[in-house]
């Protein structure tokens, strides 16, 4: 994920994470949303993540992210590509 620009009180900020769970203990997707609200507009935000359910796969993910595209904000877009079932 990045994030960056210009800070609403002087100076830039560039935050990138690569490779780090969601969960982990920097917590990278908190850190860079609150960088993000410090920037004045035309600042960026990007975060692309790969989850893997195994071989299993989850049940339902796309009409999950169905949802979560339909509920999201007008300038966040949610796409997703999906691997071949396994088994």
């Amino acid at each position: 994920m990045t994030t960056g620009g210009e800070l609403k009180d002087g100076g830039e900020v560039r935050f990138r994470a690569e490779g780090l769970r969601p969960g982990h203990t920097l917590r990278p997707l908190e850190k860079a949303a609150e960088l993000h609200r410090a920037l004045k507009d035309g600042g960026h935000f990007h975060a692309e993540l790969t989850l893997d359910f195994g071989g299993d796969g989850r049940t339902g993910a796309a009409a999950q992210l169905e949802r979560a595209a339909g509920t999201a904000p007008e300038d966040v877009q949610v796409e997703a590509e999906f691997g071949a079932p396994q088994g």
